[in-house]
């Protein structure tokens, strides 16, 4: 698909291009300046930015832009994040906050319908549930959300970055009895399925969670920012597999260590085996010289895990908005 074309009077002020890996430091420059604006501290890194940027695991395209000014400063970028037999098509835009709002509003107008028309290019022919794309924005962007809205979208969930100081001193673990934490086995293509199974059934009731095969779960995983399999932990609860726990080191540059995944099967809920994972991750944090652990969270859960979270140590530090927009 053709670049999109600007309207005239900011056609002599503006260019735009695709993406090639080149661009990478100036994306993070304007993803750092946007986050700046709004969070008061940078929530991503080179190695985020060469995620999103780079191939996805299957090798399916990831379409993607950049506006730039006369000057050649990256202003915008837009992009998306398919994944395989996935109604949902994660995309995402980020416009530069001392960019001149009107111009800004043009400029997302122009992305917004270059990444609608990719979604429906990407679907045509789909047979399954209405497809959409998947955005989001940090509450306090009060601009992003008009934006959002102005291009279709509607915001349908909440979600709260939380964090925990890791206590200057070790604690005693929570006492679970029967309950051992061990670390995944990560050259036993056994221990990775049985990885991939506790995370498909924890999360099978939550909202927005998909199938997600086991080939594509781990080349997702793979090539994550921050990834380490010394970080993925399993519990078993009398000798059974309980609950599953994927840290990363994705936020390595907040001093933090990033649980990205927490699940507990239904049978072991209410048993102490999510608090006893989030002790190992402080105590994890301790040993790998991070000073907080971090991770999201819905915030209308349905197993109550906020609250699990807050008796661990963990404070809401911003909230974040789930988009869609149907393509229909």
């Amino acid at each position: 698909m053709s670049a999109p074309t600007l309207p005239p009077a900011l056609a002599g002020r503006f260019t735009v291009s695709p993406v090639v890996p080149e661009d990478a430091d100036a994306i993070l420059g304007l993803v750092s300046a946007c986050d700046l604006a709004v969070l008061g501290f940078v929530d991503y890194t080179l190695e985020d930015v060469q995620e999103d940027t780079g191939p996805t695991a299957t090798g399916e395209p990831r379409q993607q832009g950049l506006a730039r000014d006369s000057a050649g400063q990256v202003v915008a970028w837009w992009w998306t994040g398919p994944r395989p037999d996935s109604a949902r098509l994660p995309v995402d835009l980020y416009v530069h906050p001392g960019l001149d709002e009107p111009d800004g509003d043009v400029i997302a107008a122009v992305a917004w319908a270059q990444v609608t028309a990719w979604g429906r290019e990407r679907y045509a022919g789909w047979s399954g549930e209405v497809p959409l794309l998947d955005t989001g924005s940090v509450q306090g962007d009060t601009v992003h959300e008009r934006r959002l809205a102005a291009a279709g979208f509607e915001q349908v969930r909440t979600f709260w970055r939380m964090s925990g100081e890791v206590p200057p001193s070790p604690r005693p673990a929570p006492p679970v009895p029967g309950l051992v934490v061990r670390t995944v086995r990560f050259d036993d293509e056994d221990d990775t399925r049985l990885v991939h199974r506790l995370k498909e059934e924890s999360f099978a009731e939550h909202w927005g969670t998909e199938p997600e095969a086991y080939e594509a779960f781990m080349g997702r995983w793979r090539g994550s920012a921050g990834f380490d399999p010394s970080l993925w932990f399993v519990a078993e609860l009398n000798g059974e597999p309980a609950a599953v726990m994927l840290a990363s080191r994705r936020m390595a540059n907040e001093d933090a260590l990033y649980i990205q995944s927490l699940g507990t099967l239904a049978p072991a809920r209410r048993r102490g085996v999510a608090s006893a994972l989030l002790h190992h991750a402080y105590e994890v944090a301790r040993g790998e010289g991070y000073a907080r652990v971090r991770l999201g969270v819905d915030s209308d859960n349905p197993t109550g895990a906020p609250g699990v979270y807050r008796r661990a140590g963990l404070e809401t530090i911003f909230a974040m908005h789930a988009w869609h927009k149907s393509l229909t």
